[in-house]
């Protein structure tokens, strides 16, 4: 008998515990009594969650007892929290109330990804956002996203740093900023440092993996990023926020919002300043910003207009450190005048209308303007006059053909156009998104003298180039979500860009100029998912195309310009959420054709240029993962391994010994600057609720950089821990508090993130020339954050 009852009693503690239950329910407009299609459901501090089907119905099976607690949120509806106390016997209806205003996510909804689509992205909310930012740049508060990698000169990630995202480059990556297009027209590069503490503005954030969604501005080619600063805050609000930290950090923030004026308008601002001394000598930077948002909010209509202005002055640590100085004097700048700085002035200017015609049926326009100005100023010795475009000087007898001297080069721009999108939503199986953006860069590059040690009749601030860039830029994307029933989803997506590049005047490398490049390209993707209980299961195809920029149309010889590259992006994708757990694996293959590489081979007047390589690719597994096996414990990890090939390339080196390129040919090789291995790891520990404990571990495998997969020349793997503590109060005259503490880098591991290498051969033996990027050891970085 007693046996029997074990039995029993191991039999229905089995059922409990493997045994789920059902809560089914209907989302509705509170007002109409109409279905709500896609409306999302997720149980509170689990990873359960799913969507209202065309019927507004859904169903969530749990392995839990009640309480729960739903929350239920859906676009242009006041979100909703259903509290569930017993197992319901009926089907549990939620009335959502409709804002009475629009709100910004009409705004960018086209470029952006949700779960439903493409589940290869990462959102950062804007608390998320608050508890990494410490006033270091974009890149450093991603750095613990899948498949990054980040390098910042100045070794503390304040002033210039670059992201890599599954070893693709910047000027790879498309970032936009309330959907307008942010890369730089002509070098397709992303300049953090000249818009500082744009994080302080941001809602949220979007970073895409892979080809993605169609966007708006340069080519997403393997990620895209996009940051939306435009938020609606019906209450009026102020919060502070001072910064201190190692190498002379100190900083300050002031964001502030009116609230609803008269029930319709909202002003929000923020101000920041930024100093930094940096972690390799002389690398200051002086930043400053300021962003004002106005808003007209109605029913059915938005009027929003953005100012964002920001200013840098940094330090050049562009050379890095050479390799044999790594161990004696690893913060070594060889730049030792005092002005050897950049200088840089950037505004944004964003007007946008929205109107939602019906329940089904939205659009949006957004007029802007980017403006740009700045330079960086060099001291150089020895220079040739010929050089400058200058005569020779003639002092009495002597005739002088080099002297010091102490040069500006400028950049001076203009970016403008439109960004539109119209938007369907039938609420029952299907919608429609359609949109794109027309622009045209205007670009100035000049160079003055601004002193020379010998200078004669020659005036101050002469000009010695000036070069034009006019560029024209259109796109159109069409897509089409359908859901033909609750488990399945599909899309596709097309895109049609077209792009004319104008480039004259003088350029102070190659002399004339006269430039004209015209390209389309057609970029379609599609994607189909499938979900089963908790699983999903997606498949996508998506195209990339990319054109040439400045530098490769310039630099090439006559007739050698390099064609646009492309790339084709197979992605899967099998995930699965629990009660405490969620994982996610995602297999990817992406092929290139004809990818822009820098080989060694030179041009005419022996400047380096990009040729075409047929073949390469990047192929490899994402493992992403999250866990709470305790209720204030969570572990968020995730694990890149990758291949990343480039196929029959030859590699060319300088011989000064003949006055000609020795050259090499590799069947297969590394591609530069993308790690097999990259592992990131961050424990939270809520000890009480006034305080936070956090772990962050990153580790990444050996890079290569160049393209002979040398370990001479190579980034040795490197393992980092860093250690956050945050304090969070709620006094009564304050709606909060916070004291965030971050430890970096504890342990002083002595690693680099980025370097260059110039080889060659000279007295019959190979020599080189290089510059790595070392980062700081332990540095503490400290965050007051009080909010009214």
């Amino acid at each position: 008998m007693k046996g029997n009852l074990f039995v029993l009693l191991i039999f229905t503690s089995w059922f409990k515990i493997y045994s789920q239950y059902e809560i089914q329910g209907e989302i509705r407009d509170a007002h109409t009594g109409k279905p709500l299609v896609g409306a999302q459901i997720m149980v509170h501090e689990t990873f359960i969650g799913t969507y209202s089907d065309y019927s507004g119905k859904f169903v969530i099976k749990l392995k839990k007892d009640p309480p729960i607690k739903l929350i239920v949120s859906y676009l242009g509806y006041f979100n909703d929290t259903v509290i569930i106390k017993k197992l319901p016997e009926n089907n549990i209806i939620v009335d959502l109330q409709p804002r009475s205003y629009l709100t910004q996510e009409v705004v960018i909804q086209g470029i952006r990804l949700g779960g439903r689509e493409i589940p290869t992205f990462t959102m950062l909310n804007q608390q998320q956002i608050e508890q990494k930012n410490f006033g270091t740049d974009i890149p450093t508060v991603l750095n613990l996203l899948p498949s990054v990698t980040v390098n910042t000169d100045a070794g503390t990630g304040i002033g210039y740093t670059n992201i890599w995202i599954r070893g693709t480059d910047q000027a790879r990556i498309n970032v936009t900023l309330n959907g307008v297009p942010y890369n730089d027209p002509e070098s397709h590069g992303v300049f953090w440092v000249d818009i500082p503490d744009l994080l302080s503005s941001a809602r949220d954030l979007q970073v895409q993996r892979g080809v993605g969604t169609s966007t708006n501005g340069t080519a997403s080619f393997g990620a895209s990023i996009n940051i939306n600063t435009m938020d609606f805050n019906p209450d009026s609000y102020a919060t502070l926020l001072l910064r201190a930290g190692s190498y002379k950090t100190y900083g300050s923030t002031l964001r502030f919002g009116t609230g609803l004026l008269n029930q319709h308008w909202v002003i929000d601002g923020r101000a920041s300043y930024l100093h930094s001394d940096g972690y390799i000598d002389r690398a200051f930077a002086q930043l400053q910003s300021f962003q004002i948002n106005s808003g007209w909010f109605g029913a059915r209509d938005i009027l929003r207009f953005m100012v964002l202005r920001g200013q840098e002055k940094t330090y050049q640590a562009w050379y890095g450190v050479p390799k044999d100085s790594l161990k004696t004097n690893r913060t070594y700048n060889p730049y030792t005048y005092k002005n050897e700085i950049d200088f840089y002035q950037q505004g944004h200017y964003h007007l946008v209308y929205s109107h939602q015609f019906s329940e089904f049926f939205s659009s949006s326009v957004t007029a802007f303007l980017t403006t740009g100005f700045g330079y960086y100023e060099q001291y150089k010795e020895n220079q040739e006059l010929t050089e400058y475009r200058l005569p020779l000087i003639v002092i009495e007898n002597d005739t002088i053909t080099q002297t010091d001297l102490i040069r500006r080069k400028f950049l001076d721009n203009d970016f403008y156009g439109f960004v539109y999108s119209l938007d369907y939503n039938s609420h029952q199986k299907w919608t429609l998104n359609v949109g794109g953006t027309i622009s045209r860069y205007d670009g100035r590059h000049f160079g003055r003298l601004i002193w020379m040690k010998y200078a004669g009749p020659i005036k101050v601030d002469h000009e010695y180039y000036r070069a034009y860039g006019l560029k024209d830029d259109g796109s159109f994307y069409a897509k089409f979500s359908m859901n033909p029933n609750k488990n399945l989803s599909t899309f596709i997506d097309v895109q049609i860009r077209g792009i004319q590049h104008k480039i004259w005047g003088l350029d102070d490398e190659v002399g004339n100029l006269n430039l004209k490049k015209t390209y389309v390209f057609l970029n379609p993707k599609t994607g189909i998912s499938y979900n089963l209980n908790q699983w999903k299961f997606f498949i996508y195809w998506g195209m990339a195309s990319r054109e040439p920029t400045r530098y490769m149309l310039v630099e090439a010889d006559s007739g050698q310009i390099p064609v646009p590259e492309h790339l084709y992006d197979l992605e899967m994708v099998i995930q699965k959420k629990g009660n405490t757990y969620t994982f996610q694996l995602n297999p990817f293959y992406m092929l290139y054709r004809n990818q822009f590489v820098q080989t060694g081979e030179i041009n005419s007047v022996g400047v380096p240029v990009y040729v075409n390589v047929p073949h390469s690719y990047r192929t490899g597994i994402e493992f992403l993962g999250q866990w709470k096996p305790l209720s204030k414990l969570t572990w968020d990890f995730n694990l890149t391994y990758s291949l990343n090939k480039m196929k029959n390339v030859t590699i060319y080196i300088d011989n000064w010994d003949t006055w000609s390129q020795d050259s090499a040919f590799f069947e297969s090789t590394d591609i530069s600057f993308s790690p097999p291995y990259i592992f990131n790891s961050q424990l939270t520990y809520e000890l009480t609720k006034f305080l936070t404990l956090g772990l962050e571990t990153k580790h990444v495998a050996r890079q290569y950089i160049d393209l002979t997969s040398s370990k001479e020349r190579s980034l040795d793997p490197y393992t980092v821990f860093n250690f956050n503590i945050g304090f969070h109060f709620s006094p009564q005259w304050s709606k909060g508090i916070d004291i965030s503490v971050s430890l970096r880098n504890i342990f002083s591991e002595k690693y680099e993130t980025n370097a260059w290498v110039y080889r060659y051969i000279s007295g019959g033996a190979e020599q080189v020339m290089d510059g790595y990027f070392p980062q700081a050891p332990l540095h503490v970085f400290g965050l007051l954050q009080v909010k009214f």
